[in-house]
C-alpha cells in the first residue's frame, strides 16, 4: 500500500472558507424567492463545498496541534464568529421552520417565479447582432459564433437536458446534510479557539519547541538557510577549518538575529530548549518572531554538532540509520543506547501491528527524521536492530493502516470520543477501528513510554 501524505493549502482553505460563509448567508437571504430547482442546485453545491472544508477542518485541527503559536488565531475567531451567525441565527430558525412542516405534511418544493424563457440558443444569433451593432469588438462576437457552431455539433449528438429537479423529501434530506456539515465546521472552530487559551504543561511545550526546529531545519526554505550557513563560515574562513573558537564565536553572532524581545531567552537557555520555551511563551512572541528563534537555535545546533565533531574526532556510529535523527539540542545521539531504550518497549509487543505503538513513541519523542512506515520497518527488521531478536516481523503495510487519526495527532492526545467520530465521519471498518483497538493503542504507548524514559 503506497503511503498517501496530505498537505493543507491554507490560501485555498481560506478561500473557501470565505466564498462558503457568503453563499451560506445568500443561500438563506434568498430562501423565499428560490424555485425548486434552485432549492436543489444551491443545496447540492453547498454540501460538495461544505464537505470538502470538512475534511480540510481535520487536516486543520492536526496542523494546529503541533504548533506553539496560535498563528491562524484571528482567523479561527473570525470564522467562529462568521458560522455562529449563519448556525444559530439564519440556519437553525430556517431548519426549525421545515421541519415543523414536514410534520404537517408541507413538500419542499421552493417558490414558483417567472424566469426569462429564452435559451441560448435563441439567444447568440441576437446577441451577435447586438455586439455589431454596438461595435463592442470582435472577439465577443467570435466567441458567441464559436459557442453557437458548438452547439449545434452538441444537439446531433445529445438531447436536450431537462432542468434540474428531484423529489422534495430528498430535497430535504440533503438540506438536513448541509446542516450537519455547517455545524461541524462551527464546533471545529469552537475547538481552536479554546485550544488556544489553554495552557500547555512545560513538557508539551518543549516537545512542540522541538518540533518546531526540526520541522524548521527539514522544510525547503531550512534546509537552503542552513546549508548556505554552513557555506557562509567556512567561506569567510577562505575554506579553512574551523576552529572550536571560530563555532562558539559564530554561535555569538546569532543573537543579532533573534528579534530583542528573545534575545535574553536565548542568551540565557540557549542548551535549554525547555526553559528557553517557557520563557518564550511568556513574551507572547508573533509567528514571525519564533521563526527567526527556531532559524537561529537550528543554527546553534549545526554548530554545536560541529563542535563536538571537533572534541571527538574518532566518534562514529557503528550501528545501521536511516530513519533516526543523530542529535537533539546540539548533542549526539547515541544510536546504540538508543538501540537499548527501544529493546526495552519491544517486551510489550506480541502482535506485528504494535509496532506501531513504539512508532508513535518515538515519534512523540522527536526522534524520527523519516516518518514514513516502510521506512521505519526496514531499519526495525534490519539484524543491527531488531530483525534477529525473535521478535514479531512487520513490513509497513501492517502498520500503515491505522496512519490518518493514530498518525496524526500525538499519541498524548488521543481522545475516546475524538477517535470513534473520527471512525464514523471517515466510514472506517469499525471492527478494525474497534473500540478495543483504540484501548489497547492507547494502554501500550504509556506502557512504552515509561520504559523508554528509564534511567
Amino acid at each position: 500500500m503506497t503511503e498517501e501524505t496530505y498537505t493543507l493549502d491554507y490560501a485555498l482553505y481560506d478561500r473557501q472558507m470565505a466564498v462558503f460563509c457568503n453563499m451560506m448567508e445568500a443561500f438563506v437571504a434568498g430562501w423565499d424567492i428560490c424555485s425548486a430547482s434552485e432549492l436543489s442546485m444551491d443545496i447540492h453545491s453547498l454540501c460538495f463545498k461544505a464537505s470538502r472544508l470538512c475534511y480540510m477542518a481535520d487536516l486543520d485541527k492536526i496542523d494546529q496541534q503541533e504548533k506553539l503559536i496560535g498563528e491562524r488565531f484571528v482567523l479561527n475567531q473570525t470564522y467562529y464568529d462568521q458560522l455562529g451567525i449563519i448556525v444559530f441565527e439564519q440556519l437553525s430558525p430556517l431548519m426549525s421552520e421545515l421541519v415543523s412542516g414536514m410534520k404537517e405534511g408541507t413538500a419542499l418544493q421552493g417558490t414558483r417565479l417567472p424566469r426569462f424563457k429564452g435559451q441560448f440558443a435563441e439567444m447568440l444569433p441576437h446577441l451577435s447582432t447586438l455586439l455589431a451593432d454596438k461595435n463592442e469588438g470582435g472577439q465577443l462576437t467570435d466567441m458567441c459564433n464559436e459557442i453557437g457552431d458548438v452547439q449545434k455539433a452538441i444537439q446531433k449528438l445529445q438531447k436536450q437536458a431537462q432542468p434540474y429537479g428531484e423529489k422534495p423529501i430528498l430535497r430535504f434530506w440533503h438540506l438536513c446534510e448541509l446542516y450537519t456539515y455547517t455545524c461541524y465546521l462551527y464546533f471545529h472552530f469552537k475547538s481552536l479557539v479554546e485550544q488556544e487559551s489553554t495552557e500547555l504543561p512545560p513538557a508539551e511545550l518543549e516537545r512542540l519547541f522541538v518540533l518546531c526546529i526540526r520541522n524548521y531545519a527539514n522544510s525547503e526554505e531550512g534546509r537552503h538557510t542552513l546549508d548556505t550557513y554552513r557555506a557562509r563560515l567556512y567561506f569567510d574562513n577562505n575554506n579553512a577549518p574551523l576552529t572550536r573558537e571560530q563555532l562558539n564565536a559564530a554561535g555569538r553572532e546569532l543573537v543579532k538575529d533573534i528579534p530583542e524581545n528573545l534575545q535574553l531567552c536565548y542568551i540565557d537557555n540557549r542548551n535549554n530548549p525547555g526553559k528557553m520555551i517557557e520563557e518564550v511563551v511568556r513574551r507572547k512572541p508573533s509567528a514571525d518572531e519564533l521563526l527567526a528563534l527556531a532559524s537561529a537555535v537550528a543554527k546553534w545546533e549545526l554548530l554545536s554538532t560541529m563542535i563536538y565533531e571537533l572534541d571527538h574526532p574518532q566518534a562514529r556510529q557503528t550501528i545501521e540509520n536511516t530513519i533516526f535523527y543523530t542529535e537533539m539540542n546540539g548533542k549526539p545521539i547515541s544510536l546504540k543506547a538508543l538501540r537499548t531504550r527501544i529493546e526495552r518497549m519491544t517486551v510489550y509487543i506480541d502482535r506485528k501491528n504494535q509496532w506501531f505503538c513504539i512508532w508513535c513513541v518515538l515519534k512523540h519523542h522527536n526522534l524520527l527524521a523519516d516518518l514514513h512506515f516502510e521506512a521505519f520497518a526496514t531499519q526495525m527488521m534490519h539484524p543491527d536492530w531488531f530483525g534477529n531478536a525473535g521478535l514479531p516481523t512487520f513490513k509497513g503495510d501492517n502498520i500503515s493502516d491505522f496512519r490518518d487519526y493514530f498518525s496524526a495527532t500525538d499519541y498524548t492526545r488521543w481522545e475516546y470520543n475524538a477517535f470513534r467520530n473520527y471512525r464514523i465521519l471517515h466510514n472506517k471498518s469499525e471492527q478494525k477501528w474497534s473500540d478495543s483497538l483504540f484501548n489497547t493503542f492507547h494502554h501500550l504507548c504509556y506502557s512504552m513510554d515509561e520504559a523508554f524514559m528509564e534511567e
